[in-house]
């Protein structure tokens, strides 16, 4: 598959799930929402953040506006959490090592440092199962699209045991293994 081809596949089912994250069955579907960070050396500061508790996952049955209000609510907070604690110290640190350099703004290194993790789980046979995950920037952008249990199957398998796939969830299991181990949308 060529690179455009492959940016084709890409913006398909970026599309795809925001249509399905966004057309959820509110009776049979259920989201978990995590705030996580990049790298190890972040965890810290996101343990602090959260008072040390940062494996909880929100619930939420809708997508739009719920999920995506709590994106927006953890950016806000977490930028200004951010600077109270950063910009105190870096301006005295600034002007007495004459560093003018321009620094990035805080949102800037909010959304490199921070993300969100959307976890869809639908209702099939009675259980709860996971479809896939997508990670969200803190501003809201698609960047990342996974299979969280390790073992992906293709949702076809769910056919079997009574589950009727939406046309997004066919596009996206159809592509969810395009570039290797996670469909990663931007870079």
């Amino acid at each position: 598959m060529d690179r455009k081809e492959c940016q084709k596949h890409i913006e398909q089912v970026r599309k795809a799930v925001m249509c399905d994250l966004t057309g959820l069955d509110a009776e049979r579907s259920i989201l978990t929402v995590r705030l996580w960070c990049r790298n190890d050396g972040d965890r810290f500061d996101l343990c602090c953040y959260y008072d040390f508790s940062p494996y909880m996952d929100m619930l939420f049955r809708r997508f739009d506006p719920d999920v995506k209000e709590w994106i927006h609510k953890q950016y806000t907070n977490l930028k200004e959490w951010f600077l109270s604690g950063r910009d105190k110290f870096q301006n005295i640190y600034d002007e007495i090592s004459g560093n003018n350099r321009r620094r990035k703004s805080a949102g800037e290194e909010v959304c490199e440092k921070y993300y969100v993790i959307v976890t869809k789980y639908v209702e099939i046979g009675g259980n709860m199962t996971i479809l896939y995950s997508a990670d969200f920037s803190l501003k809201g952008e698609i960047v990342a699209i996974d299979d969280p249990t390790g073992y992906y199957r293709g949702f076809d398998y769910y056919r079997e045991k009574g589950y009727a796939l939406s046309k997004a969830e066919k596009i996206i299991s159809d592509n969810i293994r395009l570039a290797g181990e996670e469909l990663l949308l931007k870079v």
